[in-house]
């Protein structure tokens, strides 16, 4: 009887476990323009732009934690987002929308939605496009990069941050953008008595 029991109630428990670590995923919010923030020691930055032409719900992030960006930082039109994140690989995994039926989703599964956030630098991954039909049961997911855009967004909103972290592309290819220009690795500062800051 104690065997029957504990047959029957392991799917409901697997299924609950299963429930809990999909519905905890961290709540990320972009840095505020010229902000002031110190990051955790280990953290990064990752720097995105979204455009799209109808509100988004949620962006879910993939990696050794699940993380989301919420409708706040996803409305229609250009929008760029500053976050920090801890160091690691991750990918843009779902696109949630809402659609006339209600809530429709997106699996972003290739390789092209992967990128790399490491520690004390900003990680620029490019410019994901999202546009969709009048309906929203279809659209179009692209993701482009535009760094000459993000600099200029770095430079107008985040300059303290950009000088003290720098920035480097991390999304799909190569990119050597930053590298060339001399922004990829933080300023050292000298003072008057030699010393670095």
């Amino acid at each position: 009887m104690m065997w029957k029991l504990k047959t029957a109630l392991m799917p409901m428990v697997l299924m609950l476990m299963t429930l809990l670590s999909v519905g905890c995923a961290t709540k990320l919010k972009s840095v505020t323009n010229g902000a002031q923030i110190n990051p955790a020691k280990n953290e990064g930055f990752l720097l995105l732009n979204v455009a799209t032409n109808t509100d988004i719900y949620k962006i879910r992030i993939s990696g050794r934690k699940y993380f989301e960006l919420t409708k706040g930082d996803l409305r229609v039109g250009s929008n760029y987002m500053l976050l920090p994140m801890a160091p690691g690989d991750y990918r843009l995994s779902r696109v949630i929308i809402e659609t006339y039926k209600g809530r429709g989703y997106v699996n972003l599964d290739e390789s092209l939605w992967q990128f790399t956030i490491r520690p004390g630098s900003i990680g620029y991954i490019g410019h994901m496009e999202i546009e969709t039909s009048f309906w929203k049961t279809t659209g179009k997911y692209k993701m482009i990069n535009r760094s000459t855009k993000a600099l200029e967004y770095l430079q107008d909103t985040h300059l303290q941050l950009l000088k003290k972290h720098g920035v480097r592309y991390r999304g799909p290819g190569k990119d050597d953008f930053f590298e060339v220009v001399g922004v990829a690795r933080p300023q050292i500062i000298i003072t008057q008595k030699g010393q670095q800051q």
